[in-house]
């Protein structure tokens, strides 16, 4: 091979790493763009202001932060240079005191009976209220259901929203009242949004799915599908946002 077609091989090689690069390059700009939105949700979360071109470079955007994805554009540093965040919408709701749990302890359901949450969020609150998660553990099998603007809810109980940092007090703007191993369904009205069957211990995710805007309710109920009493606990999580 003469000294020209070696210098040809070599342009030919540096061109298509180029292109490789300008490729990659085009992946990332396109998740960062895709992200733009969801980091808008975060900043509103910690009750900013939306993203404009002058507050956006306080993201920082590390695409080099998971070994497993060479190119990841997910955000490490929270809205300020000197705040470190979880780059996860529970741990930087958490952060700004914004992250509320309730549970129901440990609690007997008999064959047959319910054990259900009502959340109000009530008109002119400010806050929109976004599920996360609900998890729980029972020994034998029940149905987990979730209902929106309930007509009316027979309740035995309330519960107080308790604020995930300890230091932000629990001024939750939803009420929250239950209704432990009643034989009646507590839940007259409203519209089933999800249904399902649970065994032992389960997780159930929503990532803010499951929204509570002002002026609404919603109910997440479960019933012992089973012949015997059961003994099982109940924790739910969410975010609450001013809007």
């Amino acid at each position: 091979m003469n000294e020209k077609d070696k210098l040809i091989k070599v342009l030919y090689k540096i061109n298509h790493s180029l292109n490789m690069q300008n490729k990659l390059l085009n992946q990332l700009n396109e998740k960062i763009s895709e992200n733009l939105e969801y980091q808008d949700r975060l900043y509103r979360l910690l009750g900013k202001t939306a993203l404009t071109e002058d507050n956006m470079y306080r993201l920082n955007n590390n695409v080099f932060n998971d070994r497993r994805q060479p190119l990841f554009s997910e955000p490490v540093n929270v809205f300020d240079l000197k705040t470190i965040g979880t780059g996860y919408p529970e741990g930087n709701a958490s952060l700004a005191g914004k992250l509320y749990s309730t549970y129901s302890g440990s609690v007997t359901i008999d064959a047959n009976k319910y054990a259900d949450f009502y959340f109000n969020n009530p008109s002119g609150s400010g806050i929109t209220a976004q599920f996360t998660c609900v998890f729980g553990e029972v020994r034998r099998t029940i149905s987990v259901s979730v209902y929106k603007d309930v007509t009316s809810f027979s309740d035995t109980g309330t519960l107080t929203p308790r604020n995930n940092n300890p230091a932000f007090s629990d001024n939750s703007a939803l009420t929250v009242r239950s209704a432990f191993n009643v034989a009646t369904n507590p839940v007259s009205g409203g519209t089933a949004l999800y249904y399902c069957i649970q065994k032992q211990p389960f997780f159930m995710e929503f990532k803010g799915a499951l929204t509570l805007p002002p002026g609404h309710n919603c109910v997440i109920q479960f019933l012992n599908q089973g012949a015997e009493t059961d003994t099982a606990a109940f924790d739910v999580r969410w975010w609450e946002i001013e809007t």
